[in-house]
């Protein structure tokens, strides 16, 4: 509902020809008369559907239900969808029904040279540390499933603490890391 009160309605966006949304709390913006809208799906709401058929919390259910009933006109108001990959543009044609053109996100790529990586035997999530992410699920593997591997984890956000806990002694939270650290 917070959502759907601070972006359904922001008129200082209605003198732009197009608006291209990008994360899941813009999709509730209702466009002017005339004006072309694109939505860039980064992964589609798809905790919506799931919550409202395999959660067991009535509550859970019930939210999941609401959000899916309010978040289905918005589907109408795009002009196209684009989604990030391959694997969000399947998943944006099994929750929604849409099939978006994939666009992948703009990376230099170019001053990236894997044989100048360090190859000290260890693996790499890199990755906000958010619910929908499953960093800790990451972790959780490494440091029961697999001990003798080595996990580094950058990134930060509002599941750090959490990322943290669950990390056994070969697993690293390093935290947020700079754009040069991260090449």
């Amino acid at each position: 509902l917070y959502y759907l009160w601070q972006f359904s309605h922001r008129p200082e966006l209605h003198s732009y020809d197009v608006v291209v949304q990008s994360g899941s709390g813009t999709d509730w913006y209702v466009p002017a008369d005339g004006q072309g809208l694109v939505r860039y799906v980064h992964s589609p709401a798809a905790h919506y559907q799931d919550a409202a058929i395999r959660e067991d919390s009535p509550i859970s259910r019930a939210f999941g239900l609401i959000s899916r009933t309010l978040r289905e006109p918005t589907l109408n108001f795009p002009s196209g969808f684009l989604a990030n990959s391959d694997l969000t543009a399947r998943r944006v044609r099994q929750y929604l029904n849409i099939d978006p053109e994939v666009v992948y996100p703009p990376v230099e790529i170019a001053e990236l040279d894997p044989a100048a990586a360090p190859d000290e035997g260890y693996y790499l999530s890199l990755s906000r540390l958010t619910p929908g992410k499953s960093v800790e699920e990451i972790v959780r593997t490494f440091t029961h499933d697999l001990p003798e591997k080595r996990l580094v984890v950058a990134g930060d956000g509002p599941r750090r603490g959490a990322t943290e806990v669950a990390a056994g002694e070969t697993v690293d939270v390093v935290g947020y890391v700079p754009e040069e650290r991260r090449r």
